[in-house]
């Protein structure tokens, strides 16, 4: 906690015996139409959450696919990571000394992790789960980290808004429709996310027979380029 903000706040001077919630409860009794224009680590703050609001709604409902990932959404995660390591900087508070900046670490090197992963998973094959168009235990576990890392960032996510904001700006708490937001999303994502696995049924029918058809080539000699009309009209192995 930095106690320069406290202070200037008007919450009197932050001791280590101070109880964080205590100074949340100052921080939301702030009149709010009275504070001054943000200051520059508070835009960078405002930034960091509008990237991610972004990139979490439009990947996760609209565009969640392989190349997306590569292309648009990691280079938005990132900028969005760094973003939150300027704005701490900026503030003066200490690197990585809360809930919110641990877990908000956490998952970006789990998302760098899954990601690689799912790369894995895509171009290594094991051949005699090929054939018959079974799935490797990699993908399972692809699968449900990537379930956890969702659910944990709805909670990192509820610190960030709930706790930090009000805790080093003074500014008070974020407006309601914030947290309604965020328990559509909460109710939203996995509604939207379990939904698509009823469609898993197809994809794996579609990829055994892609498999199938793949092996029959191989066996016959078929060429290289209908092996290759085989796989894109199989559709792809990658998981979510």
């Amino acid at each position: 906690m930095n106690p320069a903000f406290v202070a200037d706040a008007g919450f009197g001077p932050a001791t280590s015996s101070s109880p964080i919630s205590a100074t949340i409860g100052a921080a939301a009794a702030v009149d709010v139409s009275h504070l001054p224009p943000l200051l520059p680590f508070e835009k960078h703050i405002v930034a960091h959450a509008i990237m991610y609001a972004v990139v979490y709604l439009v990947a996760r409902l609209i565009l969640a696919h392989g190349n997306f990932w590569l292309r648009i959404a990691l280079p938005i995660i990132v900028t969005g990571v760094a973003l939150g390591i300027t704005a701490v900087q900026l503030s003066g508070v200490p690197a990585i000394s809360d809930t919110h900046m641990r877990w908000g670490i956490a998952i970006f090197v789990l998302y760098l992790f899954q990601l690689s992963l799912g790369t894995f998973i895509h171009f290594v094959k094991t051949p005699a789960l090929a054939r018959k168009g079974a799935r490797a235990p990699q993908n399972y576990f692809h699968a449900v980290l990537g379930i956890f890392i969702i659910g944990i960032a709805f909670y990192q996510v509820r610190t960030g808004f709930r706790t930090e904001w009000p805790l080093y700006t003074g500014r008070g708490s974020v407006g309601n429709g914030a947290n309604i937001v965020w328990i559509i999303w909460l109710v939203l994502i996995p509604i939207a996310y379990f939904s698509g696995m009823i469609l898993l049924r197809r994809q794996y029918r579609q990829e055994q027979e892609a498999a199938k058809q793949r092996y029959t080539l191989t066996q016959s000699g078929g060429s290289q380029v209908d092996m290759n009309m085989t796989t894109r009209n199989g559709g792809s192995s990658m998981t979510q």
